[in-house]
Order: C-alpha cells, then sequence, then structure tokens
C-alpha cells in the first residue's frame, strides 16, 4: 500500500515537473518569437528611413540636373527673382524701445491666433529658413557662423522641440527676427512655403542658392547671394546682411 502511494506521488511529481517544463519551454519560445519580431520590425523600420534618404537624395540630384543651366536656373526660381528685386523694408511702425519696433497687424496672425501687437522685433536675431535634410548641413553651418560672426544671433525651425502647431512657432520667428536668411537649394517645399509667408508679412529676405555656372543676367538689385564654394557664400553673404542694414537704415529716416 505504501509503495503505491509512493508510485502515485512520483507519478505527480513527474507530471508536475513535466508541466512546468512545458511552460517554461513555452515562456522562452515566446520570448524568442517576441525578440525576433522586435528585432525584425526595428530592421524593417531602418530599411524604410535608408530607402526614404535614398530617394531624397536622388530627389535633390534630380533638382540640381534640373536648374544646371542659366535658362532652367530663371525658370524654376522666376518667381523668387522677382519676389527679391520688389521687396520693400518694412513692416515696422516705429521705434517701441532701443533695439526694438511694434509688428504690423495681419488677418493671418489673428487667425494663427497670434498677437501681432505683443510681439517686437529682436534686434540683431535672424531667422534661416533651410532644408533640413544633411545634404544641406555644411550650407546651413557656413550660414548661422557667417551671421555669428558678424554679431547675430541665429535660429532655425528644428532647434527647439515644439509639441504642436510648428508652423505658428515658425511664424513666429519670422515675425521676431529681424533678418531672414532662405537656402532654396534642393527647392524645399517647406522653405518656398516659409519664405511665401516671410515676404506676405513684409519681411526683409536674404535668398541663397550655390551657383551652377555663372548666371549672365544681372541680380545686383535684388537681395539673392550666388555661391560656387562656402568661402565665397561666407563673403558674399556678410556683404548682403551689411548691405541690408544700410537699407533700413536708410528707411527708417525716410
Amino acid at each position: 500500500m505504501q509503495l503505491l502511494f509512493e508510485s502515485e506521488n512520483i507519478r505527480s511529481l513527474l507530471t508536475a515537473t513535466s508541466l512546468f517544463a512545458l511552460s517554461l519551454f513555452v515562456a522562452v519560445f515566446a520570448l524568442s518569437s517576441y525578440r525576433r519580431s522586435r528585432y525584425e520590425g526595428e530592421r524593417l523600420k531602418l530599411e524604410i528611413e535608408i530607402m526614404r534618404r535614398s530617394l531624397e537624395n536622388k530627389v535633390y540630384e534630380a533638382t540640381e540636373k534640373m536648374t544646371a543651366t542659366n535658362n532652367r536656373w530663371k525658370d524654376v526660381n522666376g518667381l523668387l527673382l522677382e519676389a527679391a528685386d520688389g521687396q520693400v523694408s518694412s513692416t515696422t511702425q516705429g521705434p517701441r524701445d532701443a533695439g526694438q519696433s511694434v509688428i504690423a497687424a495681419h488677418n493671418f496672425l489673428a487667425d494663427m491666433g497670434i498677437d501681432a501687437a505683443s510681439l517686437l522685433v529682436e534686434e540683431k536675431k535672424c531667422f534661416v529658413l533651410t532644408p533640413l535634410h544633411p545634404r544641406f548641413q555644411e550650407t546651413y553651418v557656413t550660414i548661422r557662423n557667417t551671421l555669428t560672426d558678424i554679431g547675430l544671433r541665429v535660429t532655425r525651425g528644428d532647434e527647439v522641440t515644439i509639441q504642436s502647431n510648428l508652423l505658428k512657432y515658425i511664424v513666429r520667428q519670422i515675425l521676431t527676427s529681424e533678418f531672414i536668411v532662405a537656402n532654396i537649394d534642393g527647392r524645399n517645399p517647406n522653405v518656398f512655403y516659409e519664405i511665401g509667408i516671410a515676404h506676405a508679412l513684409g519681411k526683409d529676405v536674404v535668398l541663397v542658392a550655390s551657383n551652377p555656372e555663372e548666371i549672365p543676367f544681372d541680380l545686383s538689385n535684388q537681395r539673392i547671394v550666388l555661391w560656387s564654394d562656402l568661402a565665397e557664400l561666407d563673403s558674399k553673404l556678410g556683404r548682403a546682411i551689411a548691405m541690408l542694414k544700410v537699407a533700413n537704415r536708410t528707411n527708417e529716416k525716410l
């Protein structure tokens, strides 16, 4: 009788051990599958990101080819050139305090929930409109360093983390900046939209573009910096800002 009892206990113990081992195997298998699935998901996201960057580069390369001749360059940049040539300074209505002036009201601003009367143009502040793709980072760094060297405080749209309403933040930056510099290389739609807003608000915009060839038509009266290397960009942009400062002071006296 005792042997039968012990045999039953051993059988129950073996059954319990088998069930525990099976449960452990299932848990290990599930964890392994989860990790493998997570790894595959991360790998897929990485592959998509690499593909996206590759396609972006191809789009930018195609854009450069589309603007590689004088006629093509004029065709794709015609409206911007016309707008730059017709810029009139400025939206301000006279000084409120040293280095500050009142910003003119616009319905566009009210619709966005921006109170223009509460904002002031900040002296020596420059907002840079630029594609945020790594392809244009070197150009941006040159622009930033040039402007910083001549005493300006430089910002751009991605330097502050905005949880919502990025457009409202950008419009506020455009409004409160004394100078706007826009890199139009790459035909980036966000940059062009921001340039349109800046022009509509009457802001002075200095356009920056790499020069594919010697451009034969006269751009002397237009606020555009054409450059073939970064040293030339540094030199020409510094002069363009200096000329704009002089023009603004002249307009204030009129």
